[in-house]
């Protein structure tokens, strides 16, 4: 009879525990809800703010010299997509971390923590890299243009191994931000990085040789004649009418009679009219 009683005791306890448990539950429970509608409503608000100050940025323009990297061409990314998914992925792991700190899940919060301090080391080499895909377009660019006015061939490969250079350098720069050890790369791409160079300042140089002396002799032209001045070179006589870089262009009894400039220099010229 005793037995039952104590069964029925044990029986009445635990019935008591557990409805005190719902009891002590059930606050923190609507208060979670609550602050769940609240939160959400938070992050629509500033998700619209963020998303109109997006477009008035016109942050998106940078996308249009994106498009310009042989690399990056047939890529359809918008900056502002991008920025606008990490802040909403940004906000909500902060929810979820007021949220797990607020019944009592304090592994879920810190390890979310950890992750959440790791986002911003991304995010700053993502920056980094499309700075510096912008930067090789701009020095490609450059260098396509400079290489073009000495009349070489080869500007456009030689400006997109320079822009290519560029973004291996930046690409280890932001693998490195981002917490990924990167000494191998490094020491490995130092060694056929400077063979490279090396070979390209000692082609650069001997390539060189004729635009130097281009540049001399357009210096020497425009130094010693100028148009309407009279000469005779290899007992031809005219008046000058042009001077460039690489000619002078002289008018004759015979007609128009294009000169190199080295074949002035190299041979005697007779100045009739100064």
């Amino acid at each position: 009879m005793k037995s039952i009683f104590d069964h029925n005791d044990w029986s009445f306890y635990l019935m008591e525990g557990t409805l005190k448990e719902i009891s002590l539950f059930i606050p923190k429970l609507l208060i979670f809800i609550l602050f769940t509608l609240i939160a959400w409503l938070l992050l629509k608000v500033i998700l619209f703010i963020l998303k109109k100050l997006l477009v008035i940025s016109k942050i998106d323009d940078l996308a249009h010299n994106l498009s310009e990297s042989e690399l990056f061409n047939h890529i359809n990314i918008k900056p502002s997509t991008i920025i606008f998914a990490f802040a909403r992925f940004f906000l909500i792991m902060l929810i979820i971390i007021f949220g797990a700190d607020f019944l009592g899940l304090d592994a879920v919060s810190r390890e979310i923590g950890n992750f959440l301090a790791y986002i911003p080391q991304v995010f700053v080499a993502i920056i980094i890299f499309a700075l510096g895909v912008y930067l090789s377009i701009v020095v490609k660019n450059f260098f396509r243009e400079l290489l073009r006015s000495f009349g070489w061939s080869g500007s456009k490969v030689i400006s997109n191994i320079i822009s290519y250079i560029i973004l291996i350098i930046v690409g280890i720069t932001a693998l490195g931000q981002a917490g990924i050890n990167t000494a191998v790369i490094t020491d490995n791409l130092s060694i056929l990085l400077g063979a490279f160079l090396a070979c390209f300042a000692i082609a650069i140089g001997l390539g060189s040789r004729d635009i130097v002396t281009r540049i001399l002799y357009s210096f020497y032209s425009k130094k010693n004649y100028r148009i309407g001045q009279r000469i005779q070179f290899n007992g031809i006589e005219g008046s000058i009418m042009a001077i460039d870089n690489i000619c002078i262009i002289l008018r004759t009894d015979q007609g128009k009679l294009v000169i190199p400039i080295k074949d002035l220099v190299n041979e005697k010229v007779t100045i009739l009219e100064p």
